[in-house]
């Protein structure tokens, strides 16, 4: 059953690439728009160490809201029109799990902040999660106390740039949409790379104590005899 899911979930990625600059259905989209926009920043937690076990949890919802905007758009052709409330309580259900997620990451944030976590603000950050125009002050106030620990990338170099740029009054020029998110995706294919190695490591060091145990109660057998 896992494995079936994550064949799922690994199809879900390759479709979202594919979709990721297609129009968000216009049902109800003052509550669908908030869920599509922000499935991408969601998924930018799973690079994020403290949110590594809810790996699995934002994949279904990714699938899940994938599932949803085909729906949507069903209803939208007149293919799936009869189902149009049941697209509408499907987002409602959506929103509930987006918000978590905003909340959690809005928490985790401040208290980053709060404990002085340098690594677990700039990745918070960075996932798009945070609202820089909201938490422009807070965030770049962290910065400048912390800046000598803090290798500046992502969104976060973003607002470094444009705050330095109007303090030395000079146009800055923001980089677009499609060059934020190629980054982002960059980021989350290292982080991926990473946890793989770091499990072929862990196995192949099971797997070399298990052979080990192995020998050695060879051994003792041996001696026995």
């Amino acid at each position: 059953m896992k494995k079936i899911f994550l064949i799922l979930i690994f199809i879900f990625n390759l479709y979202a690439e594919d979709t990721l600059h297609v129009k968000n259905p216009i049902v109800f989209s003052s509550i669908g728009d908030k869920i599509y926009t922000n499935i991408s920043n969601i998924e930018s937690l799973k690079s994020v160490e403290k949110y590594s076990a809810f790996k699995l949890k934002i994949d279904a919802y990714a699938f899940k809201v994938a599932e949803a905007k085909n729906l949507g758009f069903s209803v939208q052709s007149g293919e799936k029109s009869e189902q149009k409330l049941v697209y509408l309580e499907t987002l409602r259900t959506l929103e509930k799990e987006n918000n978590y997620f905003y909340n959690s990451t809005l928490k985790s944030f401040n208290f980053a902040i709060k404990t002085q976590d340098t690594q677990l603000y700039v990745d918070l950050v960075n996932t798009g999660m945070i609202d820089l125009d909201v938490f422009r002050y807070k965030i770049f106030n962290y910065y400048t106390k912390h800046s000598d620990d803090i290798e500046l990338s992502g969104l976060l170099n973003e607002l470094v740039q444009e705050e330095n740029a109007k303090k030395n009054k000079k146009r800055y020029v923001r980089k677009t949409k499609k060059q934020i998110q190629e980054e982002k995706m960059k980021r989350l294919r290292a982080s991926d790379e990473r946890n793989q190695k770091k499990l072929e490591e862990k196995l192949a060091k099971e797997l070399a104590d298990k052979k080990l145990q192995i020998r050695q109660e060879q051994a003792k057998e041996l001696f026995k005899n």
